[in-house]
């Protein structure tokens, strides 16, 4: 997967934080978000953001055996045609040097044969490249929507989806990532297989996501590679809150936070808001009990939360073995099993925060 196979993006800068502001000022663009959030919200609730949209079957019951099926399948056909090519290559290689050498004779005969040759070669390569220039691209194409449907169906086979859309080409808006505000100058971002769904009555968008922001001398660091979680909320306050939850090894950790709060802290689990923003009365012991339930070992390596009101945001870090389509190595079936079992319980603590 185009190195956490996730290439498409698009090249914005912004800068997210204007510490000139007033107090005044600040308040009226926090309900400006809020109200963009709910705009938003009612947009997805409409079914705008699938322009092509596939049912992922709920009904049918997924497996994930066929994914390692279809792996084994490309990964010969890449072999088969990388050894194609290397055996048209030295025979190319070989003719060439016999062109040269025959060439330079003296004999009238032997150059016409090297000129012959020669042609012959250039020929070979044209017809080859006509040939099979697309086999493969076309046969990882169609590999790479195939496992999409395949694990799209497993994940989402729980009764407690309703309904599951999905468009291989939709993307996520980076004006949508920059608004979350979890990462600080984002500069591009990467997504794909975004799905729009229903969870137990509650619209919901969940993607593929890859995170990149500009640091030091405008280098680009990767911010986030991992799950990307959106919903609503009927939550109505100033502000926003970020819980982070940290695995063994901080990863992914959150950077837009300069204007916050550190509210509460412990080992593994961090929340920030505003300065003396009655949080609990906002997120409930139900829910910070809901998400401290999603275990941040295996595959999952970070946790980041972002509450507005009208708005909550989920952002799984996650290894290769969720985010990468399988390719060279085989297929890890646990690792897509931890993944449906977090976004349940995700889904399932965002929907706590609603009346």
């Amino acid at each position: 997967m185009l190195d956490k196979d996730i290439n498409e993006v698009e090249k914005e800068q912004s800068s997210l934080t204007d510490e000139s502001k007033t107090e005044e000022v600040e308040a009226k663009e926090n309900n400006d978000e809020q109200n963009e959030k709910t705009e938003d919200v009612q947009a997805k609730e409409e079914g705008k953001e699938i322009s092509n949209p596939k049912d992922i079957k709920l009904s049918e019951p997924a497996s994930l055996d066929n994914i390692e099926n279809a792996r084994q399948d490309l990964y010969a056909l890449y072999k088969k045609s990388k050894k194609l090519s290397n055996i048209i290559l030295v025979i190319v290689l070989i003719v060439v040097i016999a062109c040269f050498i025959l060439v330079a004779q003296k004999a009238m005969w032997m150059k016409i044969i090297g000129y012959v040759l020669g042609g012959l070669a250039i020929l070979t390569l044209i017809l080859y490249y006509i040939l099979v220039k697309n086999k493969f691209p076309n046969a990882t194409r169609k590999y790479i929507e195939y496992v999409n449907e395949q694990l799209n169906g497993y994940v989402f086979e729980s009764s407690d989806f309703t309904k599951a859309l999905y468009d291989p080409l939709e993307k996520i808006d980076q004006s949508e990532i920059m608004s979350d505000r979890v990462y600080m100058n984002v500069s591009r971002i990467g997504s794909r297989n975004v799905v729009i769904g229903t969870f137990k009555n509650k619209r919901f968008k969940v993607s593929d996501l890859a995170v990149y922001s500009s640091g030091e001398k405008n280098k680009q660091e990767t911010a986030f590679v991992g799950k990307y979680i959106a919903t609503s909320n009927t939550l109505k306050f100033d502000g926003r809150y970020v819980i982070n939850v940290k695995g063994l090894k901080p990863t992914d950790l959150p950077t837009d936070i300069t204007d916050l709060t550190l509210l509460d802290e412990s080992e593994d689990f961090v929340i920030y808001g505003p300065d003396k923003g009655e949080y609990k009365q906002i997120l409930t012991t139900k829910f910070i009990s809901a998400i401290k339930n999603i275990k941040v070992d295996k595959d999952l390596l970070n946790l980041n939360v972002v509450v507005w009101g009208g708005h909550t945001a989920i952002y799984i870090s996650y290894t290769d073995a969720v985010i990468a389509l399988p390719f060279q190595d085989p297929f890890k079936k646990e690792a897509t099993e931890q993944y449906r079992k977090d976004l349940l319980l995700a889904l399932q603590a965002a929907l706590t925060i609603n009346k």
